[in-house]
């Protein structure tokens, strides 16, 4: 049509060409960042020496640390108390403190006696824990385990009292075992692993066998005074009166659910029997684990004996 505006083809991109002109441009550019002048990084301070107040200690410098000298150990005069051939006589043994102010355990200084001085002292023990009881020994005339029992100086280690001595702080316990021979056996019911023992029957499983209990027992005092002989002979027989620990296994048996009647009641035939008398008016004993022997045990005998026992002030004039 005349006066009309003639059409154009639209513009065509030519590949080769447009990606030649894209990498000339992409030159360019980088060849103008790389003559820019770079700026240098700041400028880090020297590091500061450490002054004699800060510097470390250099475990390799042939320089010596200032440190304290250590104290130098200072010893212990403890009395041990040996026994050979039926003599006893007093050892004072200075034991030499691995520590500044160390107070040991009496079983550390019976050990370092043996190693040093006395090499043929004899003594038990066993777990170093209170666990097995068989280490108990006198200090200052109280039964003491003796791996958890702390000495100071001038302190005096002796065997029990309460027990014949066999040699040195080595005494005779199996008297104890053989007076129980026979007196806990009983007719058990069958075994039901759902039956729950009262928690008064495993407070009293706390016990180690550490016989510190005999100490101030009337009842067990009672075997000094019987006619068969010497206190070895009548432990090899096993003991004819009682004790705290005697009566304690006699008590489990009562709080054990799976005993019957019958055996609960020769428990308690048992006790009467080996002088629960003696603990009528008695102050109490004293167990070497806290074990509450007056309220857990003896009361609960004295109580089921009843009538079968004599009052308070017979018991005393006996």
């Amino acid at each position: 049509m005349p006066g009309a505006r003639p059409r154009t083809a639209p513009l065509r991109c030519c590949p080769t060409v447009c990606s030649t002109a894209f990498l000339k441009n992409a030159t360019r550019e980088s060849s103008a960042r790389e003559t820019r002048p770079r700026k240098s990084p700041p400028a880090v301070p020297p590091a500061r020496s450490p002054t004699p107040r800060n510097r470390p200690a250099d475990p390799y410098s042939a320089r010596p640390i200032d440190r304290k000298p250590p104290a130098m150990p200072d010893s212990l005069k403890v009395d041990i108390v040996t026994t050979r051939n039926g003599k006893q006589d007093v050892v004072t043994y200075d034991y030499q403190t691995r520590f500044d102010k160390e107070r040991p355990m009496a079983l550390d200084v019976l050990l370092q006696a043996q190693a040093t001085a006395i090499p043929d002292l004899a003594f038990r023990y066993g777990c170093r824990a209170r666990n097995c009881g068989v280490c108990t020994i006198d200090v200052n005339g109280k039964p003491r385990i003796a791996c958890r029992a702390r000495v100071r100086d001038g302190d005096r280690i002796e065997p029990m009292a309460t027990l014949p001595v066999l040699a040195d702080l080595v005494v005779r316990r199996d008297g104890i075992a053989r007076q129980m021979k026979g007196r806990l056996a009983s007719a058990q019911r069958t075994n039901d692993l759902n039956v729950e023992a009262p928690d008064d029957y495993h407070a009293l499983t706390a016990c180690i066998e550490c016989y510190a209990c005999l100490d101030g027992c009337p009842m067990h005092a009672r075997n000094a005074d019987a006619p068969a002989g010497d206190a070895a002979s009548v432990a090899g027989d096993g003991y004819r009166w009682g004790n705290p620990f005697s009566l304690l296994k006699l008590q489990m048996l009562r709080l054990d659910p799976c005993v019957t009647d019958a055996g609960k009641a020769a428990a308690l035939d048992h006790a009467v029997d080996l002088g629960l008398d003696a603990c009528v008016g008695c102050p109490g004993c004293k167990c070497g684990v806290g074990i509450d022997l007056k309220g857990k045990v003896v009361k609960e005998l004295l109580d089921a004996a009843g009538d079968r026992l004599p009052p308070a002030e017979a018991a005393a004039d006996d």
